[in-house]
């Protein structure tokens, strides 16, 4: 016989056994109830009512070890994993009948698997809760990589946090508070509950009981006519369409209760169908106008997709769109109520600003006064006059409620540099600032003067702008000023500065060149120690919960540095990407 039939039948015989292995181990489904859970990915089960249990490993699901790195995560964060994966196993899995689908046996004759509880895969269960890593040995990783979200697998730590779990040094029995700063240093750490035969970290624990938070958030205060509403961005997941929290409604409140105009000039709109549908509905009555001025560039383009949609349906608007290259913006956010009232702040008309994902001050003012500045600078737009086209408009000490209320707009008026600036340089004590950008050289050549000065500035801006080329953060602190970059999902939208606790700077304007050389901007200056002390708390509220290594640091906006923003279906770095698509969400291998 020839070599190559030799080999031909060699090789139909190797296929055959095989084909025979692979029938004898792989099987379709087994019934059994689950004894015991051995380890994240391991559990104990008895099958056809046998008295032993036979071990079965979860298809898919990774058995990390405390010690290892190669998915990017610190040891703590494994253990924290492990813990909950557990405790959850142990809740909801343990004396559960189950159904092993697609079953191998081992070389130790244990079982491998789909575990399937109440027609629910095990596997896909854990692993869209976050309390599981996916197998990267495993055949289905790739369709099972939808349902991993590492967002969640490292909020574990934060889970436990919460909980006051405690971290174990085991080589000398003391024990941290997750809170500490030395427990990442700790090589062979082990998560605890009871604390009671070991001794406590006399740095973290003595020095640092359990952090009680002196800022409590408010979301509205009033004096008399003039009202001011505060978002609660800290950890907020998303932004949301629903008009449910309070800044939200009093806009849509005052809308709805509108008797004769309503004038609005926005820089966006998008997602807010209550708002949308309380305009709509005040412009089909016959006794309500509706007019809007809004922005688009010179493509005829919004920033918001919605913009366009809603302006079609409204009967009086104008934009601000030019013909120039460098386009500016008509970034004004206010709302003039029956040339009586007028809304204002930093807010847009979106689902991201006006229903608290982002950070924003929204001030409410009933005084026809305050009004008419407002109406003056709306006319002057609606009649096309935007940016350098207008007329010079401030109104000065406008008085209500025993304060003076100033207001200024931009492009006309540099308020920085004619009313901001010398506030800085004759400030004594203390200066807070809730920006989204500040790169206004001449501003912050006076706060660094300041601080030199020793006022003490605290500044706390948004990630994305501390990101961008144009930021000076490390300018600022290397002149010894205290900058904290946000981490939440959502942006520090607010634009505001509060100087000696009675000096308060609040509106649309970012503290930029552009802000007061380009765009269509409005600022109010007060002068109220009540009201001072009301724009610090909600600085403070905020500050206090942001943690104080990115005061020393700088967080990606979009990554697993900033809190949910890897998992809010928002391109927070506008770099195209959205969550588990952009690079910076992702683990590092």
């Amino acid at each position: 016989m020839k070599l190559k039939n030799i080999i031909y039948y060699v090789a139909i015989l190797i296929i055959i056994f095989i084909f025979i292995l692979f029938i004898t181990l792989k099987h379709d489904t087994k019934t059994g109830n689950v004894n015991r859970i051995l380890s994240p990915n391991k559990l104990c089960i008895n099958f056809d009512n046998k008295t032993n249990c036979e071990v079965v490993y979860i298809n898919g699901i990774y058995n990390f070890k405390q010690n290892e790195t190669n998915l990017g995560f610190n040891k703590l964060y494994y253990l924290a994993l492990e813990e909950n994966i557990l405790k959850y196993l142990n809740t909801n899995v343990k004396d559960k009948k189950i159904i092993l689908k697609n079953y191998m046996k081992t070389k130790e004759s244990d079982y491998y698997g789909d575990i399937y509880i109440d027609n629910q895969n095990l596997a896909i269960t854990l692993l869209k809760n976050g309390l599981a890593i996916i197998d990267p040995n495993c055949y289905k990783k790739y369709e099972y990589s939808k349902y991993q979200d590492i967002y969640k697998v490292k909020n574990n730590f934060d889970i436990l946090k919460k909980h006051n779990y405690y971290v174990l040094n085991t080589k000398n029995n003391i024990y941290h508070k997750f809170t500490c700063k030395y427990i990442f240093d700790i090589k062979k750490p082990k998560i605890i509950k009871d604390i009671r035969n070991y001794n406590p970290c006399h740095n973290c624990i003595l020095k640092d009981s359990i952090r009680q938070y002196k800022y409590k958030f408010i979301d509205e205060k009033c004096y008399s006519d003039i009202c001011f509403y505060y978002s609660n961005f800290i950890n907020k997941e998303r932004p949301s369409s629903n008009c449910d929290n309070k800044m939200c409604k009093v806009v849509l409140n005052a809308i709805n209760n509108a008797l004769s105009t309503i004038d609005i000039a926005i820089f966006g709109y998008e997602n807010v169908p209550d708002i949308e549908k309380a305009i709509l509905n005040a412009q089909n009555k016959k006794n309500i106008k509706v007019r809007i001025v809004y922005d688009l560039n010179s493509k005829n383009e919004s920033y918001y997709n919605d913009t366009i949609k809603l302006i079609s349906k409204i009967k009086y608007s104008t934009s601000d769109n030019t013909d120039s290259k460098d386009d500016k913006l008509m970034h004004n956010k206010f709302i003039i109520i029956d040339n009586k009232e007028v809304i204002t702040g930093s807010t847009n008309l979106t689902d991201s600003c006006i229903n608290g994902f982002n950070s924003n001050i929204l001030v409410y003012i009933k005084n026809k006064n305050v009004a008419n500045a407002y109406l003056t600078e709306f006319e002057q737009m609606y009649d096309g006059k935007f940016h350098n086209k207008k007329n010079l408009n401030n109104f000065e000490n406008i008085k209500m409620n025993n304060f003076d209320i100033n207001i200024y707009f931009s492009p006309k008026y540099d308020v920085i540099t004619n009313k901001i600036i010398p506030l800085v340089k004759n400030s004594k004590k203390n200066i807070y600032i809730p920006i989204f950008y500040l790169t206004h050289k001449e501003l912050i050549t006076a706060l660094i003067e300041a601080q030199k000065r020793n006022v003490n500035i605290f500044i706390l801006m948004d990630a994305t702008s501390a990101n961008h080329k144009s930021s000076k953060v490390d300018l600022l602190r290397k002149n010894r000023i205290k900058v904290k970059v946000e981490n939440m999902a959502g942006k520090m939208h607010t634009k505001a500065m509060v100087i000696d606790e009675k000096y308060v700077i609040l509106g649309s304007m970012n503290f930029s060149f552009a802000g007061v050389n380009k765009n269509d901007e409005n600022t109010i200056i007060f002068k109220d120690k009540f009201i001072a002390k009301d724009i610090i708390n909600y600085f403070m509220y905020n500050w206090e919960r942001i943690d104080e290594k990115w005061l020393y640091k700088i967080p990606k906006p979009e990554s697993l540095d900033s809190i949910n923003s890897c998992c809010d279906g928002v391109d927070n770095n506008y770099d195209g990407f959205i969550d588990k698509a952009d690079k910076f969400c992702k683990l590092k291998h």
